[in-house]
């Protein structure tokens, strides 16, 4: 009878599982495809210049540094389910928007109301997998973040097909019936697992709410340190792929073949982040992570020293492995050590430092590049990631975070 039952749970599990996957896949799908190519093209053509553009793409950034926390924290309280319909109403009702707005003002506001469904859907949805896998979350987290990450990598290349022949009215339509498929497969999800939300006595609420306090978080050092490892890592995936294309198209090497060159390098992070997160949880999550800091040391170092094509393209798979390898590991880590009632809290604080890291990245790598040359800003990363490998070889070991277990 036990075993029946644990079998149940476990499909049930499952089912949850890929409820939230096609969920996250159809939303950032549809989020990106109102971006890329169309919100540049579309910002100009509401009268933007090019200096409105950037604050016009930053606007749906902004809501993910204020509010991942804060919606980890309520999902810790309520559970993920609420949350999570917010967020895929969002998703569903921001893109009929870009139709109505007249100017660039309008479009920014539009791109923060977008953005606030990103915000809450990453640390929710990531809560939610959590809380229907113990033993697993480093290989569900990764696997999860690879559907994503199909869903953001076809859209262009389905935007740019529409936008040439339906135009912008187009594109946007396709972004709200995606919204909406997500929405529809999220009420679809009828299993309530509620292992995230706290029991309703006023001495449990008076707890959480302690323990979900910022404060709070910010003095629980490893979940810190852990957060400190997501900042650096997207600081350099964020500045790599802004001046990778154009340190290689500075090389000579055309725009196709840079497309190649990072769509392989995307294709590796989605086949094999997965199979990372998997390694993750047998093996412990410190070995995986201090791997991929080195590999994505090593490979975007080796830019510093080489011009061969060939060479450029095996450093830049490498790189996109290296980050592959640290990502599958530092969300599970963050939810393998927090505290008891604030997992959704801990995952927020972790998805807001990566937003500052992703943000920060390419100002500051790219303020060194012109002042000094690409090369000087690849060599600036992997001295950042180098370091970083080696300071927490000393003190993560110390805190004893490597147990996939905990």
């Amino acid at each position: 009878m036990d075993e029946q039952v644990r079998i149940m749970n476990g499909q049930k599990s499952q089912k949850v599982f890929w409820a939230l996957g096609l969920c996250g896949m159809a939303a950032i799908f549809s989020s990106t495809l109102s971006k890329i190519p169309v919100l540049p093209l579309y910002a100009l053509h509401l009268g933007a210049n090019e200096a409105q553009v950037g604050w016009i793409a930053a606007a749906s950034t902004v809501p993910g540094i204020f509010l991942s926390f804060y919606a980890g924290v309520v999902s810790d309280r309520y559970g993920w389910k609420r949350l999570l319909m917010l967020a895929l109403l969002v998703f569903a009702t921001a893109p009929p928007l870009y139709l109505v707005v007249n100017d660039s003002l309008q479009l920014a506001v539009v791109r923060f109301y977008h953005g606030i469904a990103t915000a809450i859907l990453g640390p929710v949805a990531m809560a939610a997998i959590v809380s229907n896998s113990s033993h697993r979350k480093g290989e569900l987290l990764s696997l999860y973040s690879s559907l994503t990450m199909i869903g953001r990598a076809t859209a262009p290349f389905v935007g740019g097909f529409i936008l040439t022949f339906w135009g912008f009215h187009g594109v946007f339509l396709i972004c709200a019936l995606s919204g909406f498929a997500a929405l529809v497969v999220g009420v679809s999800i009828k299993l309530k697992i509620e292992n995230l939300t706290v029991p309703k006595n006023s001495q449990n609420l008076k707890e959480n709410k302690k323990l979900s306090n910022l404060r709070e978080i910010f003095f629980h050092r490893p979940l810190v340190m852990v957060g400190m490892l997501e900042t650096v890592v997207f600081f350099s995936f964020g500045a790599f792929e802004v001046i990778f294309p154009i340190y290689a198209k500075g090389l000579g090497i055309t725009v196709g073949l840079i497309g190649v060159i990072m769509g392989l390098q995307l294709a590796g992070i989605i086949i094999f982040k997965p199979v990372f997160g998997r390694l993750s949880d047998r093996i412990g999550r410190m070995p995986i992570i201090l791997a991929g800091l080195m590999l994505c040391s090593l490979a975007v170092g080796g830019l510093f020293f080489c011009k061969n094509i060939l060479f450029i393209g095996i450093m830049n798979v490498g790189f996109g492995l290296g980050f592959a390898l640290v990502t599958s590991s530092t969300r599970p880590l963050a939810a393998d050590i927090a505290r008891k009632g604030e997992v959704g809290a801990s995952l927020g604080i972790i998805s807001t430092l990566m937003d500052l890291g992703q943000v920060a990245g390419p100002p500051v790598v790219g303020m060194v590049a012109a002042f000094y040359g690409y090369q000087a800003g690849f060599l600036l990363m992997a001295a950042i990631l180098a370091g970083t490998a080696t300071i927490y070889v000393f003190i993560l070991a110390r805190l004893k975070l490597n147990s996939p277990s905990l």
